[in-house]
């Protein structure tokens, strides 16, 4: 089982929204839902689910995988 670390994006993503980052592999990243996670919180990936949603940023807009607390 998966365990995943809420942390501020790595340039990669966007600096001001949380990922949750994979403890073993930090190449497996998630976008974390607004307000649903805190810097730093520790989450199974039990405890998670994954849903599409729109989203908009400096470059775009479109659809994105976020995981939401179940």
């Amino acid at each position: 089982m998966k365990k995943f670390k809420a942390v501020f994006g790595n340039g990669e993503t966007n600096s001001e929204v949380l990922d949750l980052v994979n403890i073993n592999d930090e190449s497996d990243r998630i976008m974390a839902a607004p307000d649903e996670f805190t810097e730093g919180e520790i989450v199974s990936e039990n405890a998670i689910i994954l849903e599409e949603c729109n989203m908009v940023d400096d470059h775009c807009f479109g659809t994105g995988i976020f995981a939401f607390k179940k």
